[in-house]
């Protein structure tokens, strides 16, 4: 059973069950409730049957819900379409310009899956679910600036790609929160950590760009897509920012000198900061060691893209 907690004036947290750790890259989810109702992100397809019960919980009626705003195409944010478009009759998907497009296409989606399970093993669609497509015209293109009004708020769209081209932040005038998906990555309150959105293809350059320009927005917090929602974003952002920075100085170093990958995996290991006991244990358990190997595989891509080595 999903958690729903109250985390700003009439937004709802809706987060799967567990150590935050452990079940990514499962998403949470956010419901503002307005005269329009809208949901952020789609979560994953296994998610949706929670997502569904916890929105008629709080609201009785998921058709109810004008909006889905979506942050990126990754399918852990988007894996859940095709099942909400089919329980929220008129609901409208928004998104970056040309997602519409990629989500409607069958074929698109399996490549997705594809990359999906390079990421996560090839069990992946047994843990996380079938993705289904979900029709183009139910998508509303979004540009960056743009604005939805849901009532006495609205959301404003703000372009921020790097982890992925289509990226996209929602402001929230009423909270003056920011729902910033996968910019600055997870983050895992039982750690007390933001783990940075280090996947082949992340862009890490146009990610530090991107948030620059969250921090000239100054929201007042963070609603995280893998996580939680927190205050004290400039202490997160700066965070983030230094441990990208330091892990790709580490890989580039490692990958000049011919390490192996699982020397320089370890090496962004013994360097990552641990705040906590359980982030120490946490960090030398085998699945993080697997996301490590990851990590340094995202840091080659985009080194060998700026042909830096």
């Amino acid at each position: 059973m999903a958690l729903t907690t109250e985390v700003a004036d009439r937004i709802y947290e809706i987060q799967p069950e567990g150590n935050g750790l452990d079940r990514f890259p499962l998403c949470t989810v956010y419901l503002i409730v307005d005269d329009k109702l809208a949901l952020v992100e789609a979560g994953c397809a296994i998610q949706t049957p929670e997502i569904v019960e916890a929105i008629e919980k709080l609201v009785d009626d998921v058709n109810r819900v004008s909006y889905v705003f979506l942050t990126h195409s990754h399918p852990d944010h988007v894996g859940g379409i095709g099942y909400l478009a089919q329980r929220m009759a008129d609901a409208q998907f928004i998104a970056y310009p040309g997602v519409g497009k990629l989500l409607s296409d069958q074929s698109v989606i399996s490549k997705i899956m594809t990359g999906f399970k390079r990421s996560f093993g090839e069990d992946a669609v047994d843990r996380f679910g079938v993705m289904l497509p979900a029709a183009e015209e139910r998508f509303l293109s979004i540009q960056d600036g743009q604005s939805i009004l849901l009532g006495k708020r609205e959301l404003r769209a703000i372009h921020t790609p790097g982890h992925d081209p289509y990226h996209l932040c929602f402001y929230d005038t009423g909270s003056k929160g920011m729902f910033c998906g996968d910019l600055l990555g997870g983050y895992f309150a039982e750690i007390d950590s933001v783990i940075p959105p280090q996947t082949v293809g992340t862009d890490f350059m146009l990610v530090l760009k991107s948030l620059q320009k969250l921090r000239e927005i100054n929201p007042t917090k963070l609603f995280f897509s893998h996580g939680s929602t927190i205050g004290n974003v400039e202490k997160h952002i700066e965070r983030t920012e230094n441990n990208i920075t330091n892990c790709q100085n580490i890989v580039h170093r490692a990958l000049l000198a011919r390490e192996d990958r699982e020397k320089i995996a370890f090496r962004l290991i013994d360097a990552y900061p641990k705040f906590s006991d359980l982030a120490r244990s946490q960090i030398s358990n085998p699945v993080y060691i697997q996301r490590a190997l990851r990590w340094v595989d995202s840091y080659s891509w985009h080194l060998k893209k700026m042909n830096m080595i």
